[in-house]
């Protein structure tokens, strides 16, 4: 009896890659098929009268996982932004909660715990929403703010 596992993995069939051939149990031509899906090989005869299919996990490679990462979110960036104004900055306006040197005893508890600095971060306080507000910039321009809720 034939090892159908290692028959499979003789084949070191690469992430998304499929092979098609004779079957090696059957032995009619161009009725076997093996696929690697994500590290998943599959494979089946597709002869009437054989039952032969099955699957199995096997490791993927750094290489492997590398690619499929690329080709999962490789996309054409000229073509995503298309038509959008990138180059172009608008100044961020913080909402009124959203207010500088309030709870400063909350700030600096919060940047003592996590080793920040709250004036290099230029760290304000969302009194409406009880949160820490980091702003973000651009090219010394404020352009967006996350807040973190203590």
């Amino acid at each position: 009896m034939i090892d159908i596992r290692g028959f499979v993995e003789q084949l070191d069939l690469a992430d998304g890659q499929k092979h098609r051939g004779k079957c090696p149990s059957c032995h009619r031509g161009n009725t076997f098929t093996a696929t690697n899906k994500m590290g998943k090989l599959l494979w089946n005869c597709y002869a009437n009268s054989c039952n032969l299919s099955g699957s199995t996990r096997i490791n993927m490679t750094v290489e492997d996982i590398r690619k499929r990462m690329d080709k999962q979110f490789n996309i054409d960036t000229e073509k995503a932004f298309e038509g959008l104004n990138v180059g172009k900055v608008t100044q961020f306006v913080l909402p009124e909660s959203v207010v500088k040197g309030a709870k400063q005893e909350v700030l600096d508890e919060y940047c003592n715990r996590y080793g920040i600095d709250s004036y290099e971060l230029s760290l304000h306080y969302d009194v409406k929403e009880d949160r820490i507000v980091f702003p973000m910039f651009f090219e010394n321009k404020m352009i967006d703010a996350i807040g973190r809720a203590v």
